[in-house]
Parts: structure tokens; sequence; C-alpha cells
């Protein structure tokens, strides 16, 4: 059924009341628990977003919703290695055309719940729902455009850090090893559950050399048996080998290099697909400029038997436009852009992202993994993207955020353009607040 209006379902209303008051009346208690014991903690923050789109994923259509997210947070320290943290998520939104997304629309379920358990000799484990991300997460990130973050259930273990062959300057930050199933949000109450035809395994490990420079690594394998609309099933299994290379962002002029290999096969087919991130930024008189590179690879002979389109698996978002609605699968971008701070209280950035695609005999696709509207194959098809940023903090636990971008995508043949189709148009402002 659809819904065209800003009517809010009463039940919503009802259980976020209900919500904010029970998290209320915890805290009240946890605040005289604590001056005695301090080993129970609570939290509750909000999310408020006013979003508008114009021509949404180049559809034709506009957009306006007003979005808003309550987390509460409980922290409890049974003893000195064991703790159970459980944050509860209750996500309204209004004025979406048509049904309501369960990424936006969920009234209230556990976005975080796991036990952790702390050794130094063995490090730490948490085992429960969790949210998760590595590095640039560009393959496995915490999805936070959305209302709903992403979450798993499964286990992390981080082992401790320590220095390699005795030398100080040389130490190993991080070593992680993860595995657990996507949790698919679903829009009632306490209904979010994990799927078993969705998997990631992970093993992660960071580098620090001599105070300034990281390098890292990571090993994901990720495994897809739902079933299709065709009756069978997608039947893919990747393995995706990345490394990574970063100076420390302090430093006059940084920089930051990752390149990524999948292998793996999808049905018949074989996956052999490449990505790779660059960017270099000067610090100077306060500002800071900065140019990057992207490349995703596509596929150069579909039914070929080999696979090439690169997936971004489970990343924290498209990264061209704020809108959100080109994926890292064939296209390479060039960026330029400059970045400024006031004092922590108060930043402003903004770039520009000259897109392309790669094969022209593959398309251009959409986060989800669908293609892009307008995408034809045999074609050259590129696209401009420009994004601005603004964030200041009007108080310790206050932030504002605005946001604005506008994508062009355009169909081009022996170099001339020859169609230029709509432009596309986003803007969102979010506030934050921290209660406690």
């Amino acid at each position: 059924m659809r819904n065209n209006g800003w009517s809010k379902p009463f039940a919503s209303r009802v259980f976020v009341v209900i919500f904010v008051i029970f998290i209320s009346l915890f805290q009240a208690a946890a605040s005289a628990h604590e001056s005695d014991s301090g080993n129970l903690k609570f939290s509750l923050l909000t999310r408020q977003k006013l979003q508008w789109l114009e021509n949404d994923d180049f559809s034709g259509t506009d957009q306006q919703q007003y979005l808003q997210r309550w987390i509460g947070g409980i922290r409890w320290s049974l003893s000195d290695h064991i703790e159970l943290h459980a944050e509860v998520n209750a996500s309204t939104q209004i004025g979406q055309m048509g049904s309501y997304s369960p990424r936006e629309h969920n009234v209230l379920d556990f976005q975080q719940a796991y036990w952790q358990i702390r050794d130094d000799g063995l490090g730490e484990l948490r085992l429960g729902r969790q949210v998760w991300s590595i590095e640039l997460q560009r393959q496995l990130g915490a999805r936070e455009g959305t209302n709903v973050r992403r979450s798993f259930d499964g286990v992390r273990w981080e082992l401790p850090s320590g220095s390699v062959i005795a030398d100080p300057d040389v130490l190993v930050e991080a070593t992680s090893l993860y595995h657990g199933w996507l949790v698919e949000p679903q829009l009632g109450m306490f209904n979010d559950k994990a799927t078993g035809d969705l998997s990631v395994s992970v093993v992660a490990q960071r580098y620090r050399f001599y105070r300034h420079l990281v390098l890292y690594w990571h090993y994901i394998r990720a495994r897809d048996t739902r079933d299709q609309n065709d009756g069978l099933s997608t039947d893919e299994l990747r393995h995706v080998f990345t490394i990574g290379h970063r100076s420390d962002e302090s430093l006059p002029l940084w920089h930051h290099f990752e390149i990524a290999t999948q292998r793996g096969s999808h049905r018949e087919d074989r996956i052999q697909s490449f990505w790779g991130y660059a960017r270099l930024t000067a610090n100077m008189f306060g500002v800071s400029p900065f140019i990057g590179f992207n490349f995703a690879s596509g596929d150069r002979r579909p039914k070929d038997g080999v696979d090439q389109r690169f997936s971004p698996l489970y990343a924290k978002a498209p990264f061209y436009s704020e809108a959100g609605v080109i994926a890292s699968t064939n296209v390479r971008s060039l960026q330029v852009g400059i970045a400024w701070n006031s004092d922590d209280h108060f930043s402003i950035d903004g770039d520009v992202q000259h897109l392309k695609k790669i094969q022209v005999n593959d398309l251009l696709y959409g986060p989800g993994g669908s293609s892009l509207q307008h995408s034809m194959s045999g074609v050259d098809e590129r696209a401009w993207a420009a994004n601005v940023r603004m964030q200041s903090q009007v108080t310790p636990v206050s932030t504002l955020e605005l946001t604005l971008s506008k994508l062009w995508h355009q169909t081009v043949g022996n170099g001339v353009i020859k169609q230029e189709h709509q432009h596309l148009s986003f803007a969102e402002f979010i506030w934050h607040y921290r209660f406690f």
C-alpha cells in the first residue's frame, strides 16, 4: 500500500515513546547503582534527519522524508574480564513514496547484543550481534547512511598487539578474526534475524612502522546461497585479498593506497575482479586539498564464463555521490576536493568527481547490485558528481550536519555527448544528540 503523505503509523509513535521512557527510567536507576559499583552504564542518543531527493535513482520521482533514529545502550561489567553490551534501535521513516524500507523503518530491535571477554594473554573475544568494519570499509563497513545499521550475528576475536622481531619501531597494532551471518532487518519489533544464506569470514592484520606509517592486509570469504527468482541459488563464493598502506593524517603530506582482488565462483562462472584506490592530501595553511582515484573492474565479455565485475559486498556506502546511486562496479573515478577544519567544532569539505564506465559491454550498477536506471550495454557512459558536506559541533553532546550532492549521467559516442540524462539532486540535514 502506497503512503504518499507525512503521516506516521500510530504504533511506531507509541513504541518510540515507550522506548524513550524505558531507557530514561533505567538511566535513573543506573545512576544510583553506578555510584556504588560503577559496573552498569547506560546511553541514549538520537539522530533526526530531513532528506530531499530530486529525480531519485533517475526514476523521475522526487522524495522527501523525515528519518528518526533512537539508540539506547547498556554496558554491564560482570567482572574485570566479562562484559555484556547491548544496543536497541528504534527507527521511523516518514514520507517515503511506496512501502517502508526495513533499512529505514524498524520499530524496535537489537542493533548490537554481545558478550565481551578480555584476557591479557588471549586478547578480546566478542560473541553475539555486532556491527563490523575494516579500514576503508569498501568491502565490510558499518552502514551509516540508513537508519538501521548493518549487523552480523557471529564472533570477533582481537588478538593482543605487540612488537615484531623485538623491534620497537615495528608493531602489530591489530590482528582480528571474524565469522558471522548477516542480520536482515524487519519492519516489526524484535524480529530481525540472521540468514544462513549470507555469511562472511575475515582475517585482518595491521602494522605500524616508525609511528607515522601503517601497512595492513585482510582476507574476506563471502558466501551467498540465497534463492533467486529463477528458482536457482545464487551459489556465489568470493575470496577477497586486500592490502593497503597509509601515512598519518597529521603529516604535511599524507597518502592512502589500497588494492584488492576477488577470486571465486558464481554458479558456473569463475570470478576474477580487481579494485584500487589512491588518495594524496596536503595539509597547509589550515586547509587540506586532496586528489583521489578509484578503479573497480567490470565484465569485459559477458557470458564467457569469467565474471570480472568487482562486488562491493558489505561496503559502508557508495563513495562517489552522497546520493548513493552508483556502486563500485565497472567504474573508475578521478576526484578533486578540499577540506577545512576549525578548532574541531566546524568542518567543511567538498569534492568534484568524474566517473567513467570501464567496460562498454557491461553496465553501471547501484548499491544493491541491480543495474542503474538508463544504463545501457554497448555504449560509453560517464557521470559527474559534486558533493559538499558541513558539520558543526554546537555543544559537547549536539552536532549538526548538512550535505548537498548533485549527479549528472551522460551517454557518449565517438567522444561526443549524444544524450544527457536528467540530473539527480540530493540534500539532507541531520541533528545528532546524546542525552547521556
